[in-house]
């Protein structure tokens, strides 16, 4: 681990994965920008396969191994922030501080009276009245306060004295300069609160019409699989060795129950109910507990790998990994592989799904309920979701439906 000067010392895969969630949570509570959160996120989580694919130990000289390999492989974008990752990795705080990531140097700013008053409003509101989950509300929270930083830092002190000028000179500031998923979210939490500003009378005019809607032209409707194809999924999923039987547990759990991977991967032995058949977990990203009925297929499988594939482990997870540590999966665990290969044995057209990883299923769950005419209220439940608009955007357009609401084009 770290030692007390600061140096680096050899560090497993699995120190160095707790060194990197314990490093997340001081980049959010230092309130710094979303980007570099997001772009240091994808390094560490690049790093870790690095470190788990060559079956290394972090140190130095691991560390420079991995510099020169995302060196050679991407633009020297990438290269710098792999730089800046491995840094805040060693001692965040030296880093950060001198970060060019800081725009307009408004982090060094506080929130005046006025802004902690409203900002406090709003979060309330958002938790009260809309039900946002801890996760939205956490989201929501750094990325008004770099709002409000940033408007504080033109010494515009109240909202009434806001001008479209303001608005438009934020708008070039952070949103034309970031990632698509950056981009998108300074516009969803912009025109959030501009609109809550308005209605709370904090301005005299609502301003949200002057946010641009964000457009990517790879973004297709959610990509879904038709239950046939989900039945050729799981009639295909392999489970010779003791790694695929983990595997196949953990997308039986997704396409039959529609569990989000996290939770899956936080599953405990206490949260089955052997005798009920009931899976109760309490769920990351709501923070809601859920019970869920655990079905034959889905049980059959999970005792299949508890009793001949996973490895001997006092971890108190059902799902561990398979190398000498035998220790909870890690948050960026995936089953790209596995899936594909699946996939591949079914005959079916993977790659020209927009995605097709593991959270297609609970899309594909909610999509063929509403097919099935399920209620929507009824989907949201069965989904977990606090608020069923977050259901909404699960469900795609059914095509055959919309074909009986085609008019004639009338002849001339």
């Amino acid at each position: 681990m770290i030692d007390l000067e600061g140096g680096l010392i050899t560090m497993n895969y699995q120190e160095l994965n707790e060194l990197i969630e314990k490093r997340k949570e001081e980049i959010i509570e230092k309130g710094y920008t979303f980007t570099l959160y997001h772009q240091v996120t994808l390094i560490w989580k690049e790093l870790l396969i690095f470190i788990k694919d060559n079956n290394l130990y972090y140190n130095d000289a691991t560390k420079e191994m991995f510099l020169n390999n995302i060196k050679n492989k991407y633009k020297e974008n990438k290269y710098k922030y792999a730089i800046m990752a491995t840094n805040i990795i060693d001692n965040i705080d030296n880093v950060i501080k001198k970060s060019s990531f800081i725009i307009d140097n408004c982090k060094e700013l506080d929130l005046t009276n006025y802004n902690n008053d409203i900002l406090t409003k709003y979060l309330k509101y958002n938790k009260e009245e809309v039900y946002n989950s801890d996760v939205t509300l956490k989201d929501k929270k750094y990325t008004v306060i770099e709002i409000m930083k940033y408007f504080q830092n033109k010494n515009i002190l109240e909202y009434r004295n806001l001008k479209t000028d303001n608005i438009n000179e934020f708008i070039n500031s952070y949103l034309y300069n970031e990632s698509y998923y950056s981009k998108k979210r300074y516009s969803w939490v912009l025109k959030d609160f501009l609109k809550y500003l308005y209605y709370n009378e904090y301005t005299d005019r609502d301003y949200t019409c002057l946010i641009p809607k964000i457009k990517y032209k790879n973004c297709a409707i959610h990509s879904f699989w038709a239950e046939e194809e989900i039945e050729k999924i799981v009639n295909n999923l392999q489970s010779n060795t003791s790694i695929e039987k983990r595997n196949k547990a953990i997308v039986l759990l997704a396409i039959r129950l529609g569990i989000r991977e996290i939770d899956i991967i936080n599953l405990k032995f206490e949260n089955i109910d052997w005798k009920k058949n009931i899976i109760t977990f309490e769920q990351h990203k709501t923070k809601v507990n859920i019970s869920l009925p655990l079905t034959e297929e889905v049980g059959i499988a999970i005792i299949d790998y508890i009793n001949n594939g996973r490895p001997k482990s006092k971890e108190k997870y059902i799902f561990v990994t398979h190398n000498e540590y035998c220790c909870k999966l890690s948050n960026s665990f995936n089953l790209n592989q596995y899936l594909t290969d699946t996939y591949k044995l079914s005959n079916l057209d993977y790659e020209s799904k927009n995605k097709k990883g593991i959270h297609t299923f609970r899309h594909s769950i909610a999509s063929n309920m509403l097919k099935s005419g399920i209620p929507l209220d009824i989907i949201s439940s069965s989904l977990g979701h606090v608020n069923k608009e977050s259901t909404k955007t699960y469900l795609n357009i059914d095509n055959d439906k919309l074909l009986d609401c085609c008019l004639e084009v009338p002849n001339e």
